[in-house]
């Protein structure tokens, strides 16, 4: 088999890219099975060599070569799609433009796995995607084939008793119909050896007949095994149906890492934003959840550290790195180093928390002094103000007058954001606090040990008063969710920048209205900033649930709902958001492990794939004990230092803040009823992390505002979708 014969093949192929989809989605699978033919010698087209059986043996081989566990689940995939490109063969079915993206990914994860040699080709294929299907028609309207097979989903009640037994029942035959393709793979590949040592031995014609006729109707019979086995599976007709369907919707983002390599394709506004931003000033990227910020800022360092060849090192090798990619939580720093690697982003590129960085850079000031960020910590003592505890009077002094930049008439009018729930002090005790603010500056500055918001307020103070050495600032600060940093954490990133500081954050959230204004932390973004506006994390089911949410979240809000920024629009389209009511949390964790066989064995998502959203740690805690019990590996370690978001620790288990700026094909967000309500920025940010699929639980007694707006989103979409409500 030469690269002349598969590069030829594979340029037949991409010529077939913007034809029909179901037509290409074919000549793909042909092809495959083609090559596989070729590999195994048979030219000829005995009927037991079908494509289930060359697959499973190309499988088993790989597993005997240590393939790689991703390539392994794509191959996997292939096998399990093959069902549907059967309908196209025998009922001429009609398939959708993102189900021929889908199956061009497949193709080029196959030959990655068979160590095909044809990267022009399959370059020249991957580069059609936004060039062809997506431009020929990004939805297809009413007649996308996928919205279709999402109508015949509608009937199909989530933890419908009858469809879940069903599915039970067929999962067990499926495990027996894996089984037998497994040995049926094996007996050919026994009788294709056979056929080789009998050719070269001196026996008789009959006697060799008579050994390769007895693995012949071996294989003849497990042939018959498996036909028959496909019968009873597809006799359960509602979880054929059901599985076959989702399989359709679920097969573009199985693969994470080809999804997110597929992002690696600019939009057009995309490439807007990086072109725009400039080597010697501010820049702010702004978009919705799944709009792809942290993608531009990635490539945006990309293109930076390519006009920009010094080292790149933060650490110990080099303290004046040119680039660092800053981030709040080391949750996100892990999953940006991750993402940097699907892009085959330089590792010289640093990546830290802003809380390390800002450290780092306070340490050249105060080398002696130490950050406590548990500021209770701190054994300041206050005078008693009214009936205000010292955990009050610090919140006042720490997150409203210093991390605010409060002047001393803003406070006293009442200015700053307070958490939800909190109350404003009486006139008469603002002043004292503000009187208190001095005391307590005071006595930060005589010890060692000092909270973030006094060190930070430092460092702006050393940088006006040139103070902060010159050869510790760095040329390039990007910032991602900066939508999460205070305005004295902003300034002082500001600060400590020599040419630019790069942010991205969500527009939708708390720090981009009522009043703020960039401007006053030095800050220039006026006629420097670009709006993302396409989501490519969540498909259109998805984006349309968080969509009807936030609006009905923020209906109070006019400054929010009736905002001039457009809105980001969906692309993808996938399967729709599923609810589940529970009664209490030991029935939340069984609707989750009966919907974790569903994802996991029917639809071959990989464990590392679902994210599980609570909202406090101990809930966290009680699920990892319950997954632990059924044997369902999980990890709560995503901020540990090492964590490797690329391994294989299974289903990651993560608080609401936790789950920030992450994002997953799969996520349930297990929504518990607690006194304390919701905040609507928590929920949606729990229900943007979902690429396709979205499992929400809630309590079937809540009183939480939020969660009831919840539930009125879903059953606003469901009627949008054409779902039975009663």
């Amino acid at each position: 088999m030469t690269n002349n014969l598969i590069g030829h093949e594979l340029r037949r192929l991409d010529s077939l890219q913007g034809s029909d989809p179901a037509f290409f989605v074919l000549a793909t699978h042909c092809w495959i099975e083609a090559y596989l033919r070729r590999r195994y010698g048979l030219e000829s087209q005995d009927k037991n060599d079908n494509f289930f059986s060359l697959l499973t043996s190309f499988i088993e081989e790989g597993q005997d070569n240590s393939l790689p566990d991703a390539s392994k689940a794509l191959l996997k995939d292939i096998l399990r799609y093959q069902t549907v490109v059967n309908k196209i063969r025998h009922g001429f079915f009609f398939l959708g433009n993102d189900e021929a993206i889908s199956a061009l990914h497949r193709l080029i994860g196959f030959c990655h796995a068979a160590s095909i040699q044809a990267e022009e080709e399959l370059k020249s294929m991957r580069s059609a995607v936004g060039k062809v299907w997506q431009a020929r028609d990004i939805d297809q309207g009413q007649s996308n084939p996928l919205r279709q097979v999402n109508a015949s989903l509608q009937s199909k009640a989530l933890l419908d008793p009858d469809l879940d037994a069903q599915l039970r029942e067929s999962r067990v035959l499926l495990a027996e119909l894996d089984t037998l393709r497994k040995n049926l793979a094996a007996t050919q590949k026994e009788l294709r050896q056979a056929s080789t040592n009998v050719a070269q031995e001196k026996l008789s014609r009959l006697a060799k007949d008579a050994r390769l006729d007895q693995l012949r109707q071996k294989a003849a019979d497990l042939s018959s095994t498996i036909r028959q086995q496909d019968q009873k599976i597809a006799s359960l007709q509602k979880a054929d149906q059901y599985r076959s369907d989702l399989i359709r919707l679920t097969a573009y983002t199985r693969s994470r890492r080809d999804f997110e390599r597929n992002l690696s394709s600019l939009s057009p506004d995309q490439e807007a934003a990086i072109k725009a931003i400039g080597h010697d000033s501010d820049f702010l990227i702004r978009g919705s959840a799944g709009t792809g910020k942290t993608i531009v800022l990635l490539k945006a360092i990309e293109k930076l550290m390519q006009s920009n060849k010094e080292g790149l090192d933060f650490g110990e090798a080099r303290q004046n790195p040119s680039l660092v990619l800053l981030t709040y939580s080391k949750t996100l720093v892990n999953y940006s180093r991750y993402l940097g690697t699907l892009f085959e982003l330089d590792e010289s590129a640093g990546m830290l928390t802003v809380d390390k960085f800002l450290g780092h850079m306070f340490k050249t000031l105060y080398p002696e002094k130490t950050i406590e960020y548990e500021t209770s910590r701190l054994g300041l003592r206050l005078s008693a103000v009214g009936i205000l505890s010292e955990e009050a009077q610090r919140l006042e002094i720490e997150d409203l007058m210093l991390e605010q930049m409060l002047s001393q008439d803003q406070y006293l009018a009442g200015a700053g954001l307070r958490p939800s729930g909190s109350t404003v002090p009486e006139l008469n005790q603002r002043k004292e606090l503000w009187q208190q603010r001095t005391v307590y500056e005071s006595s930060m500055k005589a010890q060692a040990r000092c909270s973030p918001a006094w060190a930070w307020q430092e460092l702006l103070a050393a940088k006006h008063e040139d103070r902060l050495p010159e050869h510790e600032r760095v040329d390039y600060l990007f910032v991602d969710e900066v939508q999460d940093l205070s305005p004295l954490v902003l300034a002082a990133l500001k600060a400590c920048t020599r040419r630019g500081l790069i942010m991205a954050g969500d527009g939708d959230q708390a720090l981009f209205r009522r009043g703020f204004s960039f401007k006053t932390l030095g800050i220039d973004i006026v006629g420097k900033s670009k709006v993302l506006r396409t989501n490519f994390r969540n498909t259109v089911p998805i984006h349309e649930l968080v969509e009807r949410f936030w609006h009905l979240a923020h209906s109070g809000e006019p400054e929010l709902s009736d905002s001039q920024t457009p809105r980001p629009s969906g692309y993808r389209f996938g399967p729709l958001p599923e609810l589940g009511r529970y009664s209490d949390l030991d029935q939340a964790f069984a609707l989750l492990i009966e919907r974790l066989h569903v994802f996991i064995d029917d639809l071959g998502y990989v464990a590392e794939n679902i994210g599980i959203i609570v909202r406090r740690r101990e809930t966290m805690a009680s699920l990892a004990t319950v997954l632990d019990k059924a044997g369902i590996p999980c990890t709560t370690a995503l901020r540990d230092d090492d964590f490797d978001f690329a391994g294989h620790s299974g289903l990651r288990l993560m608080t609401l803040h936790g789950s920030k700026g992450l994002d997953f094909p799969v996520v349930i967000f297990v929504a518990e009823g607690l006194k304390s309500d919701f905040s609507a920025n928590e929920v949606y940010v729990a229900l943007s992390r979902a690429m396709e699929q979205l499992l929400v639980l809630v309590p079937q007694k809540t009183k939480s505002q939020t969660l009831l707006k919840v539930l009125e989103s879903f059953a606003a979409c469901q009627a949008d979708w054409g779902l039975d409500q009663s």
